[in-house]
């Protein structure tokens, strides 16, 4: 198992700030997020309802296709930045 933190901004605010995420090596953004779907779904409905959101891995824009590795910090800002 590795250990994501994932952070969230703009919208996403209004469900979380931070969380930690335990997840199988060689998982995915996507498998991130479904993760979170299973304690929070409906921070995983609004990040799915989205349509722009960016996100960010590593300093860099990543797909729902990226690897993580244990000890990255995802983060996930929705198109209305604020709070």
């Amino acid at each position: 198992m590795i250990r994501v933190t994932v952070e969230f901004y703009g919208a996403f605010r209004e469900f979380a700030d931070t969380m930690q995420v335990e997840i199988e090596r060689g998982a995915t953004v996507k498998a991130v997020l479904l993760k979170i779907s299973k304690s929070m779904p409906e921070l995983y409905r609004k990040i799915e309802s989205t349509e722009t959101r960016i996100i960010v891995l590593r300093g860099k824009n990543a797909d729902l296709d990226a690897e993580v590795t244990d000890g990255d910090v995802l983060k996930i800002f929705s198109s209305a930045l604020g709070g």
